[in-house]
Order: C-alpha cells, then sequence, then structure tokens
C-alpha cells in the first residue's frame, strides 16, 4: 500500500467550515445579551402589594405611640414633685416623641433636618435601637401608664425592625425625596448667589470657562 504523496495530500480539499452562527441580541447599550424579563411569580406580586399597607401601619402605630409617649411625658412633669430625675426623663421622652412624630409626618419645614442629622431613622438597625432606646425610657418613670407605652414601644421596635428590614427600598427612597427637596429649596433661595458665583468663576478661570463653552456647544451641534 503506498502512501500518498505530500503534494497530493496538500491538494486534498480542507473539510468545509462549520455554519457560521447567528449573532445574539446586543444588550442595551451594546453590552452583553439581555435574558428575557421574567413574569413576575405570585408571591412577588402578594409582596409588592403588602408594602405599602405594611409601611401605612408602620407610620400610623408610631404616630400613636407618639402621643402616648407624649402623654406619659406630661402626666410625669405634672405629678413629678420633687423628682427632678423624673422630670428630666419626662422632657427627653417628650422631646423623643416629639422628633419621631416630625420623621414620620415628614413635615417639609423639618424633614430636610430630620434627613440630615438622623439619618438612623431610614435603616432598620437604627430605627430598632432608637425605639428600644425611648421604650427603655418610659420604664424608667416608674408609673402604670409608663410602663405600658415603654411595653408597646417595644413591640413596635420589632415590627419596625421588621419591615425596614424587608422593604430597606421605601425608606432609602424616603431620604433620598428628604435630601433632594433641601437641595432644591437651596438653590431656588439662592439663584441670584449661584449665577454671581458662576460669573465670578469664570472671571477668575477664562481658560476653564472657555473650554466648558466650547465642549457645552459641541455637545449641541
Amino acid at each position: 500500500m503506498t502512501t500518498p504523496s505530500p503534494t497530493l495530500r496538500f491538494l486534498r480539499p480542507s473539510p468545509p467550515p462549520p455554519p457560521p452562527q447567528a449573532p445574539s441580541a446586543p444588550g442595551i447599550g451594546g453590552g452583553l445579551p439581555q435574558q428575557a424579563a421574567a413574569a413576575p411569580t405570585a408571591a412577588e406580586l402578594e409582596r409588592q402589594a403588602k408594602v405599602p399597607q405594611l409601611m401605612i401601619y408602620m407610620r400610623v402605630a408610631n404616630i400613636a405611640l407618639c402621643g402616648i409617649l407624649a402623654a406619659t411625658a406630661v402626666l410625669k412633669l405634672i405629678g413629678a414633685g420633687v423628682d427632678v430625675a423624673g422630670a428630666v426623663l419626662a422632657c427627653y421622652l417628650c422631646a423623643f416623641s416629639c422628633i419621631l412624630c416630625c420623621f414620620e409626618t415628614h413635615l417639609k419645614v423639618v424633614a430636610k433636618t430630620i434627613a440630615a442629622n438622623f439619618g438612623f431613622l431610614y435603616n432598620a438597625k437604627g430605627r430598632a435601637v432608637f425605639l428600644i432606646f425611648v421604650g427603655v425610657l418610659c420604664f424608667s418613670l416608674n408609673s402604670d401608664i409608663a410602663f405600658v407605652a415603654g411595653a408597646l414601644m417595644m413591640v413596635n421596635a420589632v415590627f419596625n425592625f421588621y419591615v425596614i428590614f424587608k422593604y430597606p427600598e421605601f425608606e432609602r427612597d424616603l431620604q433620598r425625596k428628604d435630601l433632594e427637596s433641601e437641595g432644591r429649596d437651596y438653590l431656588r433661595a439662592n439663584r441670584g448667589a449661584l449665577a454671581q458665583a458662576g460669573v465670578e468663576f469664570a472671571r477668575n478661570n477664562p481658560d476653564l470657562a472657555r473650554k466648558g463653552a466650547q465642549a457645552a456647544a459641541s455637545t449641541y451641534v
């Protein structure tokens, strides 16, 4: 049996190439292919339906407890007598109830301040620790209504932790809106000052101002 010569082996036709595969649809912005979005399941739909209801229950419970805390503090102040420590604790309790009430009502006057200085109220752990601390203050007042308020506050702390831990996006969105409202109000109230600052910057940095103007013009050409 003779072996084929190198020339014949070279001239032998090569196997046909595999058929080209159809390119997959590019993703948004030329990225990786996007998979079709799956339809929401029944559990997800049920979860979305329960979120607003749970949030409303939580806010109503917090506002109701604010009223109970304020009443507890006032009654303690009225009957404190020479109990200076009890009167001081009652003042703290009244202040904390006002903070919680303003936080839940989201009044425009105080919403910005609370969002900037009491950010721990927007997350599950911070809110729970705050409510437990207020409940401990209630137990320190040594009265029947204070014990009831403290017990309710402890239960409410667990409920707040559950709602915020399970649905954290709602509180994050709320904090973002409160902080954005502060920025909008500042810009609205300081339009003249901002315009003057822009003029001064352009006057002190003519090269940067010229480059910025050219870049802005090129985007609209």
